[in-house]
């Protein structure tokens, strides 16, 4: 019969104590300071979208902003 030995990982480390690990993902920021927004649309819709704001000399974020304003409004 085999014996069963418990394996260790090696090279982890000591880990930091309660009041040295930081949160630092909750940070608020200014309402009217700009963060970033990820997500991911089609190349297509991409170029679409571009091209409308530069036909109404309009930042992408301003025609997000009005879009998202117009959208809420209607959908109350």
């Amino acid at each position: 019969m085999a014996i069963k030995v418990k394996k260790t990982q090696v090279g982890l480390g000591i880990a930091p104590r309660m009041n040295e690990s930081k949160i630092t993902n909750l940070t608020k920021y200014p309402s009217d300071q700009l963060v970033t927004m990820n997500f991911k649309v089609t190349a297509e819709l991409r170029r679409a979208y571009k091209k409308y704001a530069l036909e109404k000399d309009k930042s992408m974020v301003e025609i997000l902003k009005e879009s998202f304003d117009l959208y809420r409004s209607k959908n109350i």
